[in-house]
């Protein structure tokens, strides 16, 4: 059957929407530069012309994209659709800036953000936590490609550091660091064990977790796989594989912002948490992890929280300053297709309610949960270099 070609008005439709920058660049790089490109079809079917099924890509990334070279990158159809959902949201904003969602007060504003990528987003969260004088470029030869946090580390590369540049838009919000946030937060270790905690024993999962870029620096971990594991594989097969990515791994966070000219005072975080079965695993040896239990078995999920009994608790916090955020993760979970929980894979914080002080006058405000599938997400790209 002859290839159907894009109609015209579709075509103009894809490049209005994106303005010829590469859904891959962005999602991967933060890069925003424009480029020359092509449409691709998602699908790898030519005669698919949905738009849903279009993204326009550069050259080089159209070219990854339709070849296996993609699966040794560990680019999927899936992956790419949030990249070019996550651009177009970019530019959506641009022209109708986004307020905070709406709330029971205008006092503290809500916001949710769901950031996806297991072994990633724990170094980003260290980057939360540091005023930006201290995230220096390595080296004093010009423009680097990595930068390192603090005087001891961790470092990172460029396009993580681009990421909290150009599209983080929470830099000056402050964490609480609570026992969840302390015990990922910029850890490398517990960033392997989040990852490998969310891994089902199987072959698929295993060669996903060997071939992340992040994890396997030095080249071997597929080819150690494959030798203790039996396995036949050739390269091409197993990049075929395609297991439980870092990316299927979400966090979720609220974001807490004094909208109000003044400060509060006395800010008393108001929150149910619920115990898991399931919690993080030390990654051990790969023949190990085909003798555990499928983490859904025992894991919470949405509809297991509603029956489990909740401890009710409360974060104290002396003040908020006008203008000021903060920001509070609350669970990490493997996703389902659209991004929501299918299961949990630590314990999970569920916020309430709220009660602050605000001239003298105490007020009480419901924290709502999240929209969704509309709450805003992000996919976090690599950027371990060493620690």
């Amino acid at each position: 059957m002859a290839r159907q070609k894009i109609n015209k008005q579709t075509q103009t439709a894809i490049l209005l929407e994106c303005r010829r920058r590469c859904c891959i660049c962005f999602g991967l790089e933060g890069n925003l530069d424009e480029k020359r490109g092509q449409i691709a079809h998602l699908d790898h079917s030519p005669n698919n012309n949905d738009p849903d099924n279009l993204a326009f890509l550069c050259l080089e990334h159209h070219d990854q994209y339709d070849s296996g070279t993609s699966q040794s990158k560990g680019l999927t159809k899936e992956e790419v659709k949030a990249y070019k959902e996550e651009l177009i949201d970019h530019f959506d904003q641009q022209r109708n800036p986004v307020k905070h969602e709406p709330s029971l007060s205008n006092v503290i504003g809500v916001s949710y953000m769901r950031l996806f990528g297991a072994v990633e987003t724990p170094l980003l969260m260290s980057l939360f936590e540091s005023p930006a004088q201290e995230v220096m470029p390595m080296g004093d030869n010009g423009p680097t490609d990595f930068y390192i946090i603090g005087t001891k580390g961790p470092t990172l590369h460029k396009n993580l550091f681009d990421f909290w540049t150009k599209r983080w838009q929470y830099k000056d919000a402050i964490p609480l660091k609570t026992e969840l946030w302390t015990k990922c937060s910029g850890s490398r270790s517990m960033a392997n064990d989040i990852y490998w905690t969310a891994l089902s024993p199987t072959v698929e999962d295993l060669m996903s977790y060997c071939s992340h870029s992040d994890i396997n620096e030095d080249g071997n971990l597929p080819n150690t796989a494959r030798e203790l594991l039996n396995l036949k594989y050739s390269d091409e097969e197993l990049y075929a594989l395609q297991g439980t990515q870092s990316s299927d791994v979400g966090f979720l966070f609220v974001i807490l912002t004094n909208q109000g000219k003044s400060d509060v005072h006395e800010l008393h975080l108001n929150y149910n948490f619920v115990t898991n079965a399931l919690q993080f695993i030390q990654g051990g040896s790969l023949r190990d992890n085909m003798s555990k239990k499928e983490p859904r078995e025992v894991a919470l999920n949405d509809g297991l929280i509603s029956e489990r009994p909740k401890d009710m608790r409360t974060l104290k916090i002396a003040s908020l300053a006008s203008n000021t955020s903060l920001l509070w993760l609350l669970c990490i979970y493997r996703k389902k297709k659209n991004g929501l929980p299918d299961f949990y894979l630590g314990d999970v914080t569920i916020p309430t309610g709220l009660s602050c002080e605000l001239e003298g006058e105490r007020i009480d405000q419901t924290i709502r949960q999240p929209y969704g599938e509309l709450a805003a997400r992000m996919h976090v790209p690599s950027g371990w270099f060493n620690q």
